[in-house]
């Protein structure tokens, strides 16, 4: 009996020797595995920080025998120089000197100015290039509306806006801004070294197809493409995912939510999904198929439009000259996914080209945060207009998201009222009029937006009696009204009073109002 209970035991120890030697051999081989990654990732970021430096040497280096080469020396020294340049010559980094031909030869993308958090291995990099404006800068808005449609995503992501300026100063003014506004935020600032762009006055259009564009626009779009590459080549190897934005865009709630979602659940084999169907905004790329768009990039920056050169790369990627151009767009389309409904709207209207006006516009936006009722958000109980509206295009569809509002004879009293469900803690609005469908349609200039505490009736009379409301502003002359609150505001209802007749329509096509 006690020699059949020793064998039991033994055979039991035995079970469970087999039992866990699986899971002791998986968690030695996981540790080990994560120890040789670890050693790896080290090895990579010494290799990266010896090229670096090694590169600025070498620059350094050649631009001093370029220097020496200039002064009188004799035959001897002139010779040994030579020598030297010409072992210098055979000393080789692969990098973007080998297609920019005005850069120098051992130039890499190490900004001049880099400020903020580092950015390590997020799930989502939110690339903002933008550039100094003549007559308004959207920025702190997109900035301030890009991160609050992060506010619902469980992941890491960062934002990294490119200055393309030199103007070291400035550069870092915007920083200032930025930092103060929206303190501890994944926000880094970088801009590039003087060298990195051309001498725009020695444009040569000899020997490149314009397209009908004078040298002011050949500048602008080559330049565009200089600070796209540059943004895209500092972010590789920092994200799983890169998302291409605008420096004037307003983005729906909870965008990052529904970008993650679209992702995860998307079959394989594309290459690019974009979240609206406006110029680069909202394209999103896997970091290695970054790699691969900027590479083409940079080898037709001074032929074509950012744009056009992306179109061009997806026919490269997929299209037979055999086949059709409709074959081509069908198998174009199985790579680049358009995702409905847009989660980025473009709101700017000066365009970064001096003289350019730029009024277009994603009509698959819509404000609206998820699945509503009452399609826009925030809900209604009750909103009133003495505007008469034409046809369907009435302000009830409109907050149902089934149309734009469009009413017919404006007149000096006119107003909308908008009285919301539950009282808000407002710290964004944005009403956008005219557009690119009607723009002449827009709100008469100098048309007023007030918040009150309380809600409005639908009756002028006891409006104009209203004495407790905050009159915030007024549109401007391009029919749009966009503000955004360093202390928000309570409100229960908003008020919009038009102060002078309009020989046109009114064509609202978008009210964003965030709440804090």
């Amino acid at each position: 009996m006690i020699r059949r209970a020793k064998f039991l035991a033994n055979r039991r120890s035995v079970y469970i020797f087999f039992i866990l030697l699986p899971f002791v051999l998986w968690k030695a081989y996981t540790d080990d595995t994560e120890e040789k990654m670890r050693h790896l990732r080290n090895a990579l970021e010494d290799i990266e920080r010896v090229q670096k430096y090694t590169s600025g040497k070498l620059e350094l280096i050649s631009r001093g025998l370029d220097k020496l080469e200039k002064v009188n020396h004799t035959k001897l020294e002139i010779s040994s120089i030579r020598n030297i340049k010409k072992s210098l010559s055979s000393i080789s980094f692969p990098g973007p000197a080998e297609f920019l031909d005005h850069l120098p030869r051992y130039f890499s993308y190490s900004p001049l100015v880099d400020l903020g958090p580092e950015v390590i291995d997020v799930d989502y990099l939110l690339g903002i290039p933008t550039v100094k404006r003549e007559l308004h800068s959207y920025l702190l808005e997109t900035v301030e509306s890009v991160l609050q449609g992060t506010s619902s995503f469980d992941g890491r992501f960062a934002i990294v806006i490119y200055v393309g300026d030199n103007d070291e100063e400035a550069v870092r003014q915007i920083y200032s801004e930025i930092s103060e506004k929206f303190p501890n935020k994944p926000i880094k600032v970088i801009s590039p070294p003087a060298e990195y762009y051309p001498n725009w006055d020695k444009i040569d259009e000899s020997n490149i197809n314009s397209f009908g564009d004078g040298a002011d626009r050949i500048k602008w779009r080559r330049k565009q493409n200089l600070d796209y590459l540059f943004l895209w080549s500092y972010s590789l190897g920092r994200s799983k995912y890169f998302i291409q934005l605008e420096d004037d865009i307003v983005a729906k709630p909870d965008y990052l939510s529904f970008v993650h979602k679209a992702i995860t659940s998307e079959p394989p084999g594309w290459l690019m999904l974009e979240f609206s169907s406006l110029g680069f905004i909202g394209k999103c790329f896997r970091d290695a198929d970054l790699k691969g768009l900027a590479n083409f990039v940079m080898l037709f920056y001074k032929d074509k439009p950012v744009d056009w050169l992306l179109e061009n790369y997806l026919s490269t990627k997929v299209c037979s000259p055999e086949k059709s151009d409709k074959e081509c767009s069908n198998s174009k389309h199985k790579i680049k996914r358009t995702k409905k409904p847009s989660q980025f709207q473009h709101v700017g209207k000066h365009s970064s080209l001096n003289g350019k006006v730029q009024n277009l516009r994603d009509g698959s936006f819509s404000p609206k945060k998820g699945k509503s009722v009452a399609g826009r958000t925030p809900e209604l109980t009750s909103m009133f207009t003495n505007i008469p509206a034409y046809k369907k295009y009435t302000l009830e569809r409109f907050w149902q998201n089934k149309c734009y509002f469009w009413g017919i004879n404006v007149e000096k009293g006119a107003y909308i009222i908008l009285n919301f469900k539950k009282e808000l803690i407002v710290s964004h609005i944005a009403i956008l009029t005219g557009g690119e469908k009607n723009p002449n349609d827009k709100m008469p200039q100098n048309s007023t937006i007030s918040l009150f505490g309380q809600e409005l009736k639908n009756d002028y009379s006891d409006v104009l009696a209203q004495e407790n409301g905050r009159i915030l502003g007024s549109f401007g002359a391009d029919g749009r009204f966009i503000q955004s609150f360093e202390s928000p505001v309570a409100a229960k209802s908003l008020l919009i009073q038009i102060h002078s007749p309009s020989s046109y329509w009114l064509s609202i096509y978008d009210i964003t109002i965030s709440a804090a």
